[in-house]
């Protein structure tokens, strides 16, 4: 049986962690070890999640935060040491099905030459879907993911071109070939950058309908913060740069589609003109002003 990795990249998140692990526990496929990137939390967790967390993982606590793509690098880092053959990226904030690795790790061995595998992400309430896969449009630039109300269409699985940092399943091997996530994002646009360098390196990206996850993110819209806006819009920019097909009418269409986003309430102004200038002026990785 294949050793799985399952990276948890932990920031002041305890009490959703411990809910992960306490998931992970229950899990059916067995040959897995969790690793748990503390990405140098600010907060202090008690001294009973602390003692849960060191007893059920591999505990790692690194110096700085280093964003999702530098905290899950290194976790990655630390299941090779440990004889992963795959490694699974799972945010802390999820609880799982007892057999949705199983579900991954058979879609991964059905569908030859597949990088990542990915799976069904209800909300957290379980009233509707976050993610059932998504697309990247090199042409537009935009990323979309598949969700809304529970329906057939969401049971199909099939090959996709997005699947969400959220869960991924990703072979050791192609992790070699491919690389690591690039830090230069920081947060945002990682997942999307890896789907499109997968792609490039002529693997697969398939969407498996009967692996379930519980995602602890907001239904609501609008509930980003200007820092998130920022860096979404500087990163989307640079995947334009990246992969955009037809620069100029993707650059256009990009900044056609925020503003409709803008003017619906979706997006706000201020934070996307920032995130801009940070784009025009370079800037990469953490934002510290």
């Amino acid at each position: 049986m294949n050793r799985v990795g399952i990276i948890l990249v932990n920031y002041n998140g305890y009490e959703d962690t411990v809910e992960c692990l306490k998931s992970l526990c229950k899990i059916k496929y067995k040959s897995f070890v969790v690793i748990v990137v503390d990405n140098a939390s600010t907060k202090t967790p008690t001294d009973n999640q602390i003692e849960y967390i060191r007893n059920h993982s591999i505990y790692y606590r690194t110096d700085s935060n280093l964003g999702f793509s530098g905290g899950n690098n290194v976790g990655i880092k630390i299941a090779k040491k440990n004889d992963c053959s795959f490694v699974l990226l799972l945010n802390n904030d999820t609880t799982v099905e007892p057999d949705f690795l199983d579900e991954l790790m058979s879609a991964q061995s059905t569908h030859k030459n597949t990088g990542i595998v990915t799976g069904k992400i209800y909300y957290y309430a379980k009233d509707k879907i976050w993610s059932a896969g998504g697309k990247y449009n090199r042409n537009t630039g935009v990323t979309s993911q598949f969700g809304g109300k529970d329906s057939k269409e969401f049971n199909k699985s099939g090959f996709i071109t997005f699947a969400t940092g959220c869960l991924m399943l990703i072979p050791m091997k192609v992790i070699e070939e491919v690389g690591y996530l690039a830090e230069s994002y920081f947060l945002y646009s990682e997942d999307t950058d890896y789907c499109q360098r997968v792609i490039d390196a002529d693997f697969n990206i398939y969407y498996c309908a009967s692996s379930i996850i519980y995602h602890k993110v907001s239904a609501s819209v609008g509930n980003m913060s200007a820092m998130q806006e920022r860096y979404m819009m500087r990163n989307n920019l640079y995947m334009i740069q990246k992969y955009g097909k037809l620069k100029p009418f993707t650059y256009l269409y990009f900044f056609l589609h925020t503003s409709k986003d803008i003017l619906r309430g979706r997006n706000h102004l201020k934070p996307v003109l920032i995130g801009t200038s940070d784009f025009f002026h370079h800037k990469k990785g953490k934002i510290t002003e």
